[in-house]
């Protein structure tokens, strides 16, 4: 990790966290990757806004922590060609990865670019919340994943039906994805159930 971690801070392209002192140096094959205008600044920007908009507990002290962070505190984001979970490394160590399958299967198009956005904003969410509020427990930061998840859909696909769709969409090309790398623990289709029932609730 620390090798990893001093290549992406040498190598990487910074991208601000929106409303924060966050900055994250990125592996450039991610940037390059994320089509939204604004790229993967822009994206996170409008994963804020959603954490703003959500009233839970833990929405409200994850925000709160985020933006108590004093600037510029910067912290890596590399593409891992092997990880346990999609989206790591569940600690506060100024260290974020993503999994290379990720991009590579919305590359190939077996994804679409609205699941890995949104994937992506939930992720990387999570594990910044890793970073600068520890205390949130794993089942905690689960049910904000969903919530996130969620509020993400309804800003972007305002029309319920489309909105179904792509949200069925979501659910199992994430799934198909997690299943077709055997080495991720079973533990990362647990926030999918999570998400489901929230659809399912909307």
């Amino acid at each position: 990790v620390h090798a990893m971690r001093a290549h992406i801070l040498r190598t990487g392209i910074t991208a601000g966290v929106g409303g924060t002192g966050l900055l994250l140096r990125v592996d450039p094959a991610l940037v390059g990757a994320v089509e939204s205008d604004g790229g993967l600044g822009a994206l996170l920007a409008e994963a804020m806004s959603a954490l703003g908009e959500l009233e839970g507990t833990e929405a409200v002290r994850l925000g709160e922590a985020l933006g108590q962070v004093r600037g510029p505190t910067l912290m890596s984001l590399a593409l891992l060609d092997r990880s346990t979970h999609l989206f790591e490394n569940h600690r506060s160590d100024s260290f974020l990865g993503v999994n290379r399958a990720l991009l590579e299967t919305y590359q190939a198009g077996h994804i679409s670019r609205t699941t890995f956005e949104i994937a992506l904003m939930v992720g990387l969410l999570h594990e910044l919340g890793h970073e600068v509020l520890p205390a949130l427990t794993e089942a905690e930061r689960t049910r904000l994943d969903a919530q996130l998840t969620l509020a993400l859909f309804r800003s972007r696909v305002p029309d319920p039906r489309q909105r179904r769709q792509a949200q069925s969409a979501y659910t199992r090309e994430l799934m198909q994805l997690v299943a077709r790398q055997h080495y991720l623990a079973t533990t990362s289709t647990a926030i999918f159930t999570e998400i489901v029932d929230a659809f399912d609730t909307e």
